[in-house]
């Protein structure tokens, strides 16, 4: 009797580590399918990223191009009210174009005679 009664609380004994072993291999399947959805829940983030920068610059192009498209018609507007072509002033240096309306500016385009011959001077500095 006294023979059983230790096998008994050694199987009971086996059966506790076991179930202790179980539980440690339940956590541990969780973990990983916790991790393997976090993988995926990034991975798709990450996609959804790439998609948004992709049409942010998408919108930055359209935007450029709507903005030079009004330029150009307010441009054609002003011109259309005047009735002459409008005269604009490049800054060489910081290749900033400044409006004019003044025929005085025209003179200092890189079409203009002053600003022709400044292109040149400059040409034959940098040479």
């Amino acid at each position: 009797v006294e023979a059983s009664t230790a096998n008994r609380l050694k199987l009971q004994e086996v059966i506790k580590e076991k179930d202790l072993l179980i539980l440690k291999l339940e956590k541990r399947l969780q973990q990983a399918k916790n991790d393997s959805e976090m993988e995926s829940r990034l991975q798709s983030l990450g996609e959804r990223l790439m998609e948004k920068q992709k049409e942010l610059e998408t919108l930055h192009w359209e935007k450029q191009s709507l903005s030079r498209q009004l330029e150009s018609a307010n441009q054609s507007v002003k011109e259309a009210e005047t009735g002459r072509p409008e005269s604009r002033v490049v800054d060489v240096d910081a290749t900033e174009v400044i409006e004019s309306p003044s025929p005085i500016f025209s003179s200092l385009s890189r079409r203009g005679p002053v600003g022709s011959t400044i292109a040149s001077t400059s040409k034959a500095l940098d040479g």
